[in-house]
């Protein structure tokens, strides 16, 4: 799941890459993130739902989900 991850992330542009890491890999908030990179804490929560979808949209493409039947 990791390498998933990591290979989405790969094809991202560098600031998706680089707030997606300091909230998941380095546990920053919205607002550490929002002064660290000089942008509003609106900016980086659209840059984390953007990247969280891309990597959802990943994961779905790879592995879809059968019709299963209880």
């Amino acid at each position: 799941m990791h390498k998933h991850i990591n290979m989405v992330l790969h094809r991202l542009p560098a600031p998706m890459k680089s707030i997606y890491d300091l909230a998941v890999n380095q546990r920053f908030s919205v607002q550490e993130i929002s002064k660290i990179k000089g942008i509003s804490g609106d900016e980086v929560e659209s840059y984390l739902v953007r990247t969280r979808k891309h990597i959802r949209t990943s994961f779905k493409g790879r592995y879809p989900q059968k019709n299963v039947q209880s």
